[in-house]
């Protein structure tokens, strides 16, 4: 049995944002079913959106989400999320990440479907989350360690199952480990690969939505998956 501060489940934007904004004194342990760069977040082509122009708002980014939602979106969650958006790719930017920039040294900013601005902020042209995920990777501080090629098949709950309170893995050559840790943390990504037809990393399995159901969690929304539109034929 392994102990930790925090299991982060997956290794994608999320999980190794998560990451490098825990506290350098917790214990953080990340665990990925195959390599570092086998999810979809490495994959990723596409630009974020971001309401960064001076000629933009993150209320018309939001009024622009809803309307592609055909407002089933939760409006609060939404808006939420277009207020913040600024802020964190600038955050990145900052920090060394590098976007895509024009020849004055600002964002270049793309347009695409659905926006009524230019708000798409790519990095190398189409390979957006191939600079992300590396920029976060190389930003991961000592006090957080990764296992590789660790499927995790069961949450840990305590007696009363109230609280998760670790999980079981297979290792290779189906070796059982067990992690424990107060925190517990699903970045696992999505469900493409139910589908027969999908645009998503063989890794996109749902793994997280069915340890989350197994362990007693409420899903909600589950109709809404996105597809490229070249699968849809």
């Amino acid at each position: 049995m392994k102990q930790s501060d925090v299991i982060i489940v997956g290794s994608g934007i999320a999980a190794l944002q998560l990451a490098n904004k825990l506290s350098k004194d917790l214990n953080v342990i990340i665990l990925t079913k195959r390599e570092l760069t086998a999810g979809n977040s490495y994959l990723a082509q596409g630009g974020v959106a971001a309401a960064v122009s001076t000629s933009d708002d993150p209320y018309f980014h939001y009024l622009d989400t809803m309307e592609a939602g055909a407002h089933h979106s939760n409006p609060e969650a939404v808006l939420e999320m277009t207020k913040k958006a600024p802020q964190l790719i600038k955050g990145l930017w900052q920090s060394g990440c590098r976007f895509d920039e024009d020849g004055n040294g600002k964002l270049l900013l793309g347009m695409e479907g659905a926006h009524s601005e230019k708000r798409i902020v790519h990095s190398g042209g189409d390979a957006t989350g191939k600079h992300m995920v590396d920029f976060l990777l190389t930003g991961l501080n000592a006090n957080v360690s990764v296992q590789q090629s660790t499927f995790v098949y069961e949450l840990i709950l305590n007696s009363d199952e109230t609280r998760c309170t670790g999980v079981k893995a297979k290792l290779p050559y189906g070796t059982i480990e067990v992690y424990c840790a107060p925190h517990v943390v699903l970045a696992t990504g999505g469900c493409g690969q139910v589908f027969a037809l999908t645009s998503n990393a063989e890794t996109a399995t749902g793994d997280g939505m069915a340890l989350a159901y197994r362990a007693g969690a409420e899903l909600a929304d589950m109709e809404f998956i996105q597809f490229h539109p070249t699968l849809l034929y």
